[in-house]
């Protein structure tokens, strides 16, 4: 969970996904490019910020 990472300064590149509001076939090409590109990531403090609400 975010509070988990964020707890244990876990320093890992996160990339969230929502299955909700994409195919499985787009899901697998942004995880795909995510991997090519590096595993980009903004930071843990940075992705948590802007996590989906999933309790909205």
């Amino acid at each position: 969970t975010w509070s988990e990472i964020l707890e244990f300064e876990l320093d890992v590149p996160i990339l969230e996904i929502d299955g909700s509001a994409t195919s499985d076939v787009e899901l697998m090409s942004e995880v795909i490019q995510w991997i090519e590109d590096g595993c980009p990531s903004d930071g843990v403090e940075a992705t948590a910020a802007e996590a989906i609400d999933w309790l909205a």
